[in-house]
């Protein structure tokens, strides 16, 4: 990511005033505020949603290319909060369908 890519990124989520480097807990609540703010369900008339749904997924692109970058510059060996916070962990999607890999429940 080049630097004017990630100082968009940085100021569309709000996180242009830190002193520091952003940190994946950083992202994360900056992400979910803007989540919240515009989340297409979220939105009541069909123009808004629209709208709603363009700067949701702009915020979740600048999400997701931020946390990368985040966890590449903490790689391995690195020692910071971020690789041991997050090692192991991945992107997988969750199920909470019963019926999944099974028969379901018998009775």
């Amino acid at each position: 990511m080049s630097g004017a890519e990630r100082r968009d990124a940085l100021a569309f989520l709000g996180l242009t005033g830190l002193n520091r480097e952003p940190t994946a807990d950083d992202l994360k609540q900056a992400f979910r505020q803007k989540a919240k703010d515009y989340h297409p369900d979220r939105a009541h008339n069909h123009a808004r949603q629209d709208h709603a749904a363009e700067l949701f997924k702009k915020a979740k692109s600048c999400y997701d290319k931020l946390l990368d970058d985040c966890s590449s510059k903490s790689g391995p060996g690195s020692g910071t909060p971020t690789t041991a916070a997050h090692a192991g962990q991945s992107r997988a999607s969750y199920s909470m369908n019963p019926n999944r890999g099974n028969q379901g429940f018998k009775i």
